[in-house]
Formats: C-alpha cells, sequence, structure tokens
C-alpha cells in the first residue's frame, strides 16, 4: 500500500536496482505506469554482479548523489546495502 503514490509523487529522482534483467524490469514498470519517474532501471545485464554485491547500489549513488534511500524487499536488500556502506 501507498507504493503507486510514493513512486508517482515523491518528486526526487529514482533508481531501481533489480537483479532481474533490466529489460523485464523496465516491462513490468512500463504495465505499471511508473517507467517515466525512473531516472534509470538497473540489472546485472548493465551493472555487473547481482546484488548481494553493491555494484547497482553504487551506481546509483554515482546517478543520483550521496543523499539515497535504498528500500528493499528481500533479505538480500540487506545484505547488499551493508555490502555497500
Amino acid at each position: 500500500p501507498g507504493a503507486h503514490e510514493l513512486i508517482t509523487r515523491s518528486g526526487r529522482p529514482l533508481v531501481l536496482a533489480s537483479n532481474k534483467t533490466s529489460h523485464f524490469s523496465e516491462r513490468i514498470l512500463r504495465k505499471l505506469g511508473w517507467l517515466d519517474a525512473f531516472r534509470a532501471v538497473l540489472g546485472p545485464d548493465k551493472v555487473g554482479p547481482p546484488k548481494p554485491h553493491p555494484a547497482m547500489l553504487h551506481e546509483a549513488v554515482r546517478l543520483l548523489g550521496n543523499d539515497v534511500l535504498y528500500i528493499g524487499d528481500m533479505t538480500v536488500d540487506l545484505h547488499t546495502a551493508r555490502a555497500a556502506n
């Protein structure tokens, strides 16, 4: 609950970092009407090793600057955040 409002009305730049391929994630976001809300859609096919390797988060920080909030929904996200410091 609240995801649609958070994504479409946040007013902040967003980056999606998923272990799915970026093309697959883009298809999902397009179907939900959210694709335009994201500055970038990152996946292992674009950035390198999958999470919990921190490469995707490091790329998100590079794109967004140092003021980043990482939201995850799986245990791997916790490990990724720790790996990225």
